[in-house]
């Protein structure tokens, strides 16, 4: 079925004769060395797969080499490596989402001094909201391999600390490692933005705002079209509204968004391209539909309108300390690029 990597239901196919022998394929590039930590009775040491398709089937759809997106070193094997630091670094690693825990990980493998400090009370960042839907829950196997890392590093992590200016000079770090993530959109032209009965995507998703049974979701791209999917499973009644001609207006790649199309199509779902928020109101919105002003009915309106880079710091130390920008503090992508650009930023300290 194409996740073999995924050891309990490998081992169910065996158990119940469903298959003779297991072929794994991507879980070889996210771990190479995976079935010698099942050996060793280490299962929870393994970087699972996520089955995200980015750097590997959609790689070879492109015509480029296979990479991995939770293992930079895959594709790489002859120009990545880790090389003991001399002499070692005191390295602060800002933010713990898949980019800040891959930099302090390949930071403590080359020697370093290695400190994290996170905001919230839980590793993840936003990608943490991303495993939340149900069919993306798998991302969180990652998450857990990055604790279980930090934890056998004895990397120091702490919780609940939001990093100041100030504080990080205090520090005193020969090296900053600034992943502080992106901040969610929230247009302050828009009239009523600011209305109790508005609510982030990410918020809906960590279930940290009331919602009603009737939905409008501004925004159709990645994070809006997931957030209706859960939403409608969960018996709401959803609008989703897109200013584009098309819902997932960026690039997706083609497997992933005839998934995300097909879940798209439960009936709870209505969506409204070519369609602007003009305003909100307590229980309804105004809409622009191609010239054509709309009134709709809602009890909640969830913004899924895209990720400010969440860069104030970076700017504040960039000239008083060396330090590395990474991730979605440097623009909202995949954790890809998260995690790529932490290996890269720390093998060159």
């Amino acid at each position: 079925n194409g996740r073999l990597g995924d050891i309990s239901k490998a081992e169910y196919a065996l158990d119940q004769n469903l298959t003779d022998i297991l072929a794994v394929g991507r879980q070889f590039l996210a771990d190479p060395n995976f079935v010698n930590k099942l050996k060793e009775n280490k299962p929870n040491e393994i970087r699972y797969c996520i089955y995200c398709n980015e750097g590997c089937i959609k790689s070879v759809c492109e015509g480029t080499h296979i990479k991995c997106a939770v293992n930079p070193e895959a594709g790489f094997e002859s120009v990545r490596s880790i090389n003991k630091a001399s002499p070692p670094k005191k390295v602060l690693v800002i933010g713990a989402g898949p980019g800040g825990c891959e930099a302090a990980i390949t930071a403590k493998n080359s020697g370093h001094e290695v400190e994290i400090w996170e905001k919230e009370d839980k590793l993840g960042g936003n990608f943490y909201n991303a495993c939340l839907p149900s069919f993306k829950r798998d991302g969180n196997k990652v998450l857990d391999y990055f604790y279980t890392e930090i934890k056998n590093l004895n990397i120091p992590i702490k919780f609940c600390k939001e990093a100041t200016k100030e504080s990080v000079l205090d520090f005193k770090p020969d090296f900053v490692i600034n992943a502080t993530g992106a901040n969610p959109l929230k247009p302050k032209s828009i009239i009523g933005i600011d209305k109790p009965n508005v609510s982030s995507a990410t918020d809906v998703l960590q279930g940290k705002s009331y919602i009603g049974n009737e939905i409008a979701i501004i925004g159709a791209g990645l994070v809006g079209a997931e957030t209706a999917v859960v939403l409608a499973q969960k018996g709401k009644k959803v609008t989703l509204i897109e200013m584009a001609n098309k819902v997932l207006p960026e690039p997706v790649f083609i497997q992933n968004a005839m998934m995300l199309n097909a879940l798209l199509k439960h009936p709870n779902i209505t969506v409204k391209t070519s369609t602007k928020l003009v305003s909100i109101e307590d229980k309804s919105i105004t809409l622009d539909c191609n010239g054509n002003i709309e009134n709709i009915n809602c009890d909640n309106v969830v913004l899924a309108m895209g990720f400010k880079p969440n860069i104030d710091l970076y700017n504040e130390l960039k000239d008083l300390v060396p330090i590395a920008n990474i991730g979605d503090s440097v623009s909202a992508r995949k954790v890809l690029d998260a995690i790529h650009e932490a290996y890269e930023a720390v093998v060159v300290i």
